[in-house]
């Protein structure tokens, strides 16, 4: 009982002091033209939808454009119409995304207590709580917060589905995974690849085949009728996200020639517009390139594009944990805050680190056919969601940006493995 008196005064101690940084941030952060590029897309397709019934990110459209899923314009246009005075909107979507982004601290708690004791999964949760990029994405009209609460979810119910053999499980699981598919679509395929590695490994069990058939059946009936609708209504030589994705990941260290260009190295390769076109057009550019400098290409897509993915400091923006430009923020006028942004960012590569030495030694344990012990089998939804994002981004673009949800998954993980290793000391071999 006092146990879990313990863990539940801690879940309500860190969420009211996680939605207060949040708060203090959002409602006190000056950004520089905050709809701009994403962001004004995202309500623009929002405004057209509610006032025309058009589904398009150009101002004023008269037709559909289809290229951006629905999942966070659609989260817009819920806020527009819960506010009839449009100069409450945008304060209004940064508390509800801090509000969001507390309980992704929340989730994050509840994960790690499936597979780390309550000190252990109490300071990974600390550690999301403060983490700078959590907080400022909360900020922004972007994707990034909505994202990863639903990812989150995803994972925790991923999690209980291991322990507990439930329909009603697998169809949360399968839900908070294809409505955060419409945030991010590169989410899409990860129920997939949990099904294969993880969850359906064992003896072919009924409970299983049900449960797998639930959870592929609700994300065919999910996402079947927008990729009918894109279809109906994709626009000729419209933009391709996967493509342009792909051709940008192509540039080594994404330069193309000028280092002052990092990032945008279209902007002066004359190839730009024939390797964007088409898939086909894309690999024979690619092919031909890297068959010219084949180390260099070998080290960007094997090296060079995981290391570019996880660092600390966004790529495409003002750097640090900041995508738009920020006139003030609690970064700048709050002594404690930007001494935790500084800490975090001196951590940030050793969480990393440790992440990735936990996917060594559970590699190394399935390699000599060694069990995984129950807590490691708890781990493994928030590690298996890290490497597949890792492998999508080394084929496509690798920005810092797109690796920002996988920070608090990072932090569990990395926690996690320093529990391990202190369970492998002489005086402590106790497993959970």
């Amino acid at each position: 009982m006092q146990s879990r008196k313990k863990t539940i005064f801690f879940l309500v101690m860190i969420l009211i002091l996680s939605l207060f940084i949040r708060l203090s941030y959002v409602l006190t952060v000056d950004v520089d033209n905050p709809s701009r590029a994403d962001a004004g897309k995202y309500l623009t397709i929002a405004i057209n939808w509610l006032d025309h019934g058009i589904y398009s990110h150009v101002p004023k459209a008269t037709k559909h454009n289809s290229f951006i899923t629905p999942g966070y314009p659609l989260f817009l246009a819920t806020l527009i119409k819960c506010t009839p005075d449009l100069s409450k909107l945008y304060p209004l979507i940064l508390i509800t995304q801090a509000v969001l982004s507390t309980l992704t601290v929340g989730l994050i708690y509840l994960i790690g207590l499936r597979f780390m004791p309550f000190a252990w999964a109490a300071v990974a949760t600390a550690i999301t709580a403060i983490s700078p990029h959590a907080i400022t994405f909360s900020g922004y009209i972007l994707t990034e917060t909505l994202f990863t609460f639903l990812m989150v979810l995803s994972i925790y119910c991923a999690t209980l589905l291991l322990s507990r053999k439930s329909l009603w499980l697998a169809v949360m699981f399968a839900v908070a995974a294809v409505e955060a598919s419409f945030v991010r679509p590169a989410f899409l395929l990860f129920p997939l690849f949990f099904i294969i590695v993880l969850f359906f490994k064992s003896e072919f069990l009924q409970s299983r085949i049900k449960i797998t058939a639930t959870i592929l059946v609700i994300m065919i009936l999910f996402w079947m009728p927008w990729q009918i609708w894109q279809k109906k209504h994709q626009q000729p030589n419209g933009e391709n996200l996967f493509i342009a994705s792909l051709a940008l990941g192509s540039y080594p260290n994404l330069i193309y020639k000028n280092p002052a260009l990092k990032g945008f190295p279209y902007r002066e390769d004359p190839e730009s517009k024939k390797i964007g076109k088409d898939l086909i057009s894309a690999i024979s550019v690619i092919k031909y390139r890297a068959s010219k400098e084949p180390l260099k290409y070998l080290y960007w897509y094997t090296i060079g594009k995981p290391r570019m993915f996880f660092q600390w400091s966004i790529l495409v923006g003002q750097g640090g944990p900041f995508i738009y430009p920020v006139k003030s923020s609690i970064y700048n006028h709050n002594w404690v805050a930007f001494q935790s942004l500084v800490i975090m960012s001196f951590l940030h590569p050793i969480f990393v680190g440790l992440t990735f030495l936990l996917v060594i030694f559970m590699l190394i344990k399935r390699l000599r056919r060694i069990s995984l012990t129950e807590s490691e089998k708890f781990a493994m939804p928030a590690l298996m969601s890290i490497f597949y994002f890792a492998f999508i981004h080394t084929i496509l673009a690798p920005l810092p940006r797109y690796s920002v949800p996988l920070h608090p998954l990072i932090f569990i993980c990395a926690i996690f493995m320093l529990y391990r290793l202190y369970t492998y000391l002489p005086f402590k071999r106790v497993d959970p």
